[in-house]
């Protein structure tokens, strides 16, 4: 159980510093590279040897994996909007309810080209996005990882326009599926030493601390 992930975004700018009058000029790309804290507990056999075992299959700063932020306790909300549902011989529940059905997934209304800020998507009633909020793009090991920088109303009702950060990596099509169960992202370890398992006298119980840096080229063999 992964039981932390320090997510922050690296803005990538540059400064020549401030003068005596407190001046000074900054340059962003404005692309910004994820960089995440990855924490977990070793409390037995099985997670000691997957620990060793990742270890070698990451090869220090050489190789990629797909990780996410895991942020579920603020991610985007959906609400019922079909209850009373009952079971599948037209019985409802003993207190006379029934089973309750969320939204659709949520897709992009407007094609999204590569270096975009803005989606537009289609949100319906069902569901309560804030600025915020993580979201993922693409599929499979394309999959990319975006913050919701801020929300405004749509072209059409039930849709709403994002503005989200960093600019987007690869060209979203429309009906593209938003990603706000298990948005994801490509990473390496930030250095061949960025990989810490410290483990106990006993070799029974530590600690698993990871550096990671996002990949832009996407994952190596």
């Amino acid at each position: 159980q992964i039981t932390g992930r320090a997510w922050k975004l690296d803005a990538r700018t540059k400064s020549g510093g401030d003068t005596v009058t407190g001046r000074g000029v900054v340059v962003s790309s404005g692309y910004g590279l994820w960089r995440a804290t990855i924490i977990a507990p070793i409390r037995n056999r099985a997670q000691h040897l997957a620990a060793r075992a990742l270890e070698v299959q990451l090869g220090g700063a050489a190789h990629a994996v797909m990780v996410g932020p895991h942020d579920c306790v603020n991610a985007a909300r959906i609400s019922a909007y079909v209850d009373g549902i009952p079971h599948s011989d037209g019985t409802p529940h003993s207190d006379g309810a029934g089973y309750a059905q969320g939204g659709e997934p949520v897709r992009l209304i407007a094609p999204a080209a590569a270096g975009d800020v803005g989606l537009v998507i289609s949100l319906g009633s069902a569901w309560r996005f804030d600025p915020g909020i993580y979201i993922g793009l693409g599929s499979g090991n394309s999959r990319r990882l975006y913050r919701v920088a801020s929300i405004s109303a749509g072209p059409a009702p039930e849709t709403a326009t994002l503005t989200v950060a960093p600019p987007l990596r690869s060209a979203a099509a429309i009906g593209a599926i938003v990603d706000v169960a298990a948005p994801a992202t490509i990473m390496k370890q930030v250095s061949d030493d960025a990989f810490d398992l410290d483990m106990g006298p006993d070799q029974r119980l530590g600690t698993l601390t990871i550096e990671m840096v996002e990949v832009t080229n996407g994952l190596s063999a």
